[in-house]
């Protein structure tokens, strides 16, 4: 910025350009520019939150942990407060968004979003209290509901178990359904200090922390040190070998849980997702269709066969439509399911109908990301392109994490010049 080179003291022109940097990907620039900007007078709390921000996307984690917890202690803007909130969320920081939420429930006690995310966080370490928050919401998305009727039965139908890992294990396996991964995470933290030694809650937090990009060894071996032939245990082991790129290891935990447990028809779909990870899409269709003859009637099913199909451009019409529309009628309420509908219509170039199952799924769960990006997409193919450009906008506002802001950054800069 030109004007720095003149008046280097300007630290509202010093929080302009941290932003930009943030803006570009230059987080390590953007750090410095928030530190000179606070150093010559200070930033508002909107450059706090982007220099925290900037630290987070930098690596520095724990760096960026401290500076939330100590800037939300001096907020009173309820706005303020929900982004620092989406930050320490979205670094597991579970304590500190709780403790931000509970300032943010004092400014607006019946705001459902708050009393949704007390109820989560709450969930993980006193389940009792976070039923007075979880009941209080009324307002929520279709998914969410989903989710707080879950919980509450879990919380319920635990209350007079005597184990309290047992407690926090069934709790977290519930947040881990709904891919909230850092209370869960939390979660099955509570059951380990209640139990540490069961193997349950050694793997599941082993997947909740590969989910969070947490590395996992640790846990993993722990689990398999104290349970090697339970069937979850492995299974999931698999599951983090694959992630790591070693498929071959990943098919001997796979193919040793599919033997502890041959009904299941998840183990089944996994080792064709590591086929297919492999290259081998012959071996990987088969084991599709071993799973879908194994369990018809599990949506689950049905919606790998689609995905793979929708992946590969394969059979769009005659397999993976027939399997979206057979998963999306096992289970109506799905966003996610409508969403993949939406998907194979769009690659079947049925743009009207992929509209309206995308329109369905926002509706069900608004400011989903990936919803948005597929309108976008959709759009961009109708050549509407200031509407797509809307779409994509907010699908970067709402992006849970930095592989979906990418993806719909790249495509808002694919559509800028159109």
């Amino acid at each position: 910025m030109v004007l720095l080179n003149f008046q280097p003291w300007r630290n509202d022109l010093w929080e302009r350009l941290g932003r930009e940097h943030l803006d570009a990907g230059k987080y390590a620039d953007a750090i410095v520019a928030f530190e000179k900007s606070d150093e010559f007078g200070g930033l508002s709390t909107d450059g706090s939150i982007g220099w925290a921000d900037a630290l987070i996307l930098n690596g520095e984690r724990e760096a960026g942990k401290s500076f939330l917890r100590n800037l939300s202690v001096s907020q009173a803007d309820l706005f303020d407060l929900m982004q620092i909130i989406a930050l320490q969320r979205q670094i597991s920081d579970v304590y500190g968004a709780e403790t931000t939420l509970l300032t943010a429930h004092r400014i607006d006690p019946d705001n459902d979003d708050i009393n949704f995310q007390l109820g989560l966080m709450l969930s993980t370490t006193q389940p009792d209290s976070a039923s007075q928050f979880l009941m209080s919401t009324n307002a929520l998305s279709a998914n969410d509901q989903l989710l707080k009727e879950a919980l509450l039965t879990t919380i319920e139908t635990s209350s007079g178990l005597e184990s309290a890992s047992e407690r926090y294990l069934r709790i977290g396996q519930v947040l881990s359904t709904f891919n909230e991964w850092d209370v869960a995470s939390q979660a099955f933290q509570s059951a380990l200090a209640n139990d540490p030694q069961s193997a349950l809650s050694w793997i599941y937090l082993a997947e909740a922390q590969q989910q969070l990009g947490i590395n996992s060894f640790e846990a993993i071996s722990r689990a398999l040190e104290l349970d090697p032939d339970n069937e979850i245990v492995n299974g999931l082991t698999g599951l983090y070998y694959r992630r790591k790129d070693k498929n071959e290891l990943a098919l001997i935990y796979l193919n040793k849980a599919g033997t502890i447990n041959p009904d299941a028809s998840v183990w089944v779909i996994e080792k064709s997702r590591t086929y297919e990870a492999m290259g081998n899409l012959e071996t990987a269709y088969k084991l599709l269709i071993n799973a879908i003859n194994l369990s018809p009637e599990d949506w689950s099913t049905w919606k790998a066969l689609a995905v793979f199909s929708f992946s590969h451009n394969y059979e769009v019409e005659q397999t993976g439509l027939v399997a979206a529309r057979k998963a999306l009628v096992l289970n109506p309420s799905s966003s996610a399911l409508t969403d993949l509908l939406g998907t194979g219509l769009m690659l079947a170039g049925d743009y009207d109908s992929a509209e309206r199952f995308f329109l369905q799924a926002d509706t069900m769960d608004p400011h989903q990301s990936a919803i948005l990006i597929h309108l976008g997409q959709l759009k961009t193919l109708q050549k509407d392109f200031i509407q797509a450009r809307n779409y994509l906008t907010q699908a970067i506002e709402y992006a849970p994490n930095n592989r979906l802001r990418e993806l719909a950054i790249q495509l808002l800069n694919e559509n800028s010049g159109k």
